[in-house]
């Protein structure tokens, strides 16, 4: 009974400890009546609740890239259309991403993963908010930052979902951790690929309002940066609120990434960092 009581008590007293560290559970009575020290997995105290605990934080995880991507991709596609200096940003922003990997690992540790992407989707803020003004000041330094921000981004994301993976595996003893960071990845990816379909909608739904714009030598006037301008200021004033509701939107999608990351995603524990450190 006295052992009983322990257990029961210990269980209780750390609603918390879902990282999947051994917990003390006081002292079990052994057939010859030794005590000796009992320890128990939070997996095995909290039941379910453990079992969904990274699972969810999966989740969260692949809803953050989905809102800020559901932006980016779409913007990307359409950044060659809509300013006649696309190419030149796109280039500049996947050169520094190659350069960024470079300084990755001692910036995620530093900061750890969750404050690493938070500083990253704030890029992503920054480089859609530069298109409301598309000249070559403004946009070559954003997708630069982007750029800079994009190696980061996705070292702390594969840091964290690798780290989930690992103590949802550590937490279930039968488990093995390959297979839980396949399962893991592929809930992610899955939600990211569907960002092409999201932004390229989201495009498709604002853009046909433009549709009924009038032509310039067979071309419309809005659908590529190198077009005639057209004199007229009705055509201008439409084509200029039609980008500018595709670009509140996208801004809309970034700062959500941002929101769910900052208040929804839980960070890694202690013992995961020290897990990371080692390098599994």
């Amino acid at each position: 009974a006295r052992s009983t009581f322990a257990l029961l008590a210990a269980a209780g007293d750390d609603d918390d400890n879902d990282d999947g560290e051994n917990i003390p559970l006081g002292t079990m009575s052994l057939d010859g009546g030794t005590e000796t020290p009992a320890t128990c997995s939070a997996a095995s105290v909290h039941g379910g609740k453990s079992e969904r605990y990274h699972l969810i934080n999966v989740i969260t995880l692949s809803l953050c890239f989905f809102f800020t991507f559901t932006a980016f991709q779409a913007l990307q596609n359409l950044m060659v259309s809509l300013n006649k200096t696309g190419k030149t940003c796109l280039a500049v922003l996947y050169g520094l991403l190659m350069v960024s990997c470079f300084i990755t690992p001692p910036l995620v540790q530093r900061l750890s993963p969750k404050v690493t992407m938070v500083m990253c989707f704030i890029a992503h803020c920054i480089f859609t908010a530069a298109n409301y003004y598309p000249v070559q000041y403004l946009l070559v330094p954003a997708c630069g930052l982007l750029g800079l921000a994009s190696g980061p981004l996705w070292t702390a994301q594969q840091t964290y979902l690798t780290s989930s993976a690992h103590m949802h595996a550590a937490q279930h003893g039968g488990r093995p951790v390959d297979a839980v960071i396949n399962r893991f990845n592929g809930i992610f990816y899955l939600i990211i690929q569907l960002t092409q379909v999201s932004g390229n909608l989201v495009s498709s739904l604002i853009l046909q309002h433009a549709s009924s714009e009038p032509e310039v030598n067979g071309t419309s006037a809005f659908c590529n940066a190198s077009s005639p301008h057209n004199d007229s200021n009705t055509t201008a004033t439409v084509a200029g609120s039609v980008q500018y509701t595709l670009l509140s939107v996208y801004l809309a999608c970034d700062i959500g990434g941002v929101l769910v990351c900052v208040f929804c995603l839980r960070p890694l524990t202690k013992s995961v960092s020290q897990y990371v450190a080692r390098g599994w």
